[in-house]
């Protein structure tokens, strides 16, 4: 069995992807744009889960290193 071509996507697809997903779902952005429900997912939702775990780790490190500076910086981290 042959492998599947892999693809690379533009920026400004994957930014249309995200905006038609936001008022639709994932399975209907696949649809509309002819890709798989998984690709869309990894477009869409991937990089803002990422970007959320992310900041939880940098603000539990940060008070780890600066537990004193906490409450200064309070609202920045939530």
């Amino acid at each position: 069995m042959p492998k599947e071509k892999r693809n690379s996507y533009s920026v400004t697809f994957k930014l249309d992807v995200i905006k038609y997903t936001k008022t639709t779902n994932n399975i209907k952005a696949a649809r509309q744009y002819n890709i798989n429900h998984m690709m869309v997912l990894r477009i869409a939702v991937l990089p803002t889960t990422v970007k959320f775990k992310m900041q939880s780790l940098l603000a539990t490190d940060f008070i780890q290193h600066y537990s004193n500076a906490f409450e200064t910086f309070k609202p920045f981290i939530t």
